[in-house]
């Protein structure tokens, strides 16, 4: 494959594989987070797999308990590391459902430097992870566990410390162990067709409205 020229390629194994956020890295080349069933510890494990500018594998790692683990979005660090953010289930029984919102910290090759879950009694989870100037983390997701009372889930927004630490009075934050486990998943270029759609634009209506949402501060 060509970098200068574009190249696409499938990376995967016998089961399902997804990829939920990548980003260009600071060497030309590309990381990529997501979910792999085909390998891994569990039913469903976290997958981050760091490519060369033409798309080769670097290196691929899965991450993962005995059940449901994600990973939604990757950014590369100051450091030259990676920030994964996604959620974790596999700390917890089946019966009882819960899933809780997952960080790790990666170095430049995969290893695991730390990693925190935050979560109560229901389900929470992540979609977004930044880090700030200051060096720390700001985690944008869900939580079932402490809403404000007005629906089964509320945006849940965390800024974290380059430990992945808040304050101590929060209650909400444990440790995990979980390690990174290699993968081997194959790169496959795929025979790609280009057809032209019909699709046209139209003009919509929708109607702008201001949002009263309560804001429940958790801790400091």
């Amino acid at each position: 494959m060509s970098a200068s020229s574009g190249w696409a390629a499938t990376y995967g194994g016998p089961d399902v594989d997804w990829a939920y956020s990548v980003q260009e890295t600071r060497d030309g080349g590309y990381i990529v987070a997501g979910a792999t069933r085909s390998f891994g510890a569990g039913e469903t494990d976290a997958w981050v797999l760091k490519l060369r500018p033409d798309g080769s594998i670097e290196w691929q790692k899965s991450y993962g308990g005995v059940k449901n683990d994600w990973a939604h979005s990757i950014q590369q660090t100051s450091d030259g590391g990676y920030i994964v953010a996604g959620h974790i289930s596999s700390f917890f029984t089946e019966e009882e459902g819960i899933v809780d919102l997952w960080v790790l910290k990666l170095g430049p090759d995969g290893a695991v430097e730390w990693e925190k879950t935050y979560g109560g009694g229901g389900s929470d989870e992540t979609n977004s992870i930044r880090q700030t100037r200051e060096g720390g983390y700001i985690v944008a997701g869900s939580t079932s566990s402490f809403g404000t009372g007005k629906g089964n889930a509320d945006i849940w927004t965390l800024k974290l410390g380059v430990d992945g630490s808040i304050d101590p009075s929060c209650n909400f934050i444990r440790d995990t162990s979980i390690s990174g486990k290699d993968s081997s998943a194959t790169v496959k270029a795929p025979s790609i067709h280009s057809i032209n759609s019909d699709a046209y634009p139209r003009d919509s209506e929708a109607t702008v409205l201001d949002t009263n949402a309560s804001v429940k501060i958790l801790c400091p």
